[in-house]
């Protein structure tokens, strides 16, 4: 999912993406962004 170069497809993507970032912020807390 590292197509987001857009911010409103960040935006939206931010949402789902926080959700699932949630469970690897402990890991991923910077590469939630890419993921």
């Amino acid at each position: 999912m590292a197509r987001v170069k857009r911010a409103v497809h960040s935006k939206k993507h931010r949402r789902a993406t926080l959700e699932r970032a949630k469970g690897y912020y402990g890991n991923k807390s910077r590469s939630y962004r890419a993921a």
